[in-house]
């Protein structure tokens, strides 16, 4: 996947992080954090706006600080 956010394929990113998220919807919230990412620049704010909220509530440790900034920009 970090191949595809490095190149800014954002329906890739959104695929492959959907399909994580689907697999184990708990374990990573990095997958929730980039399909919310992808979602955002493909325009669909109301799947970036869940996603990043799904992130949020799963990074107990505040390890993706970006993810009120982004919120924010939802």
């Amino acid at each position: 996947m970090g191949m595809y956010v490095k190149e800014q394929k954002w329906q890739d990113v959104a695929d492959v992080s959907g399909k994580l998220v689907k697999l184990d919807p708990v374990d990573f919230p990095d997958a929730h954090y980039y399909n919310s990412v992808a979602n955002y620049y493909l325009k669909d704010f109301d799947a970036a706006e869940k996603s990043i909220r799904e992130a949020q509530k799963l990074d107990t440790q505040n390890r993706m600080p970006r993810s009120s900034q982004l919120l924010g920009a939802i």
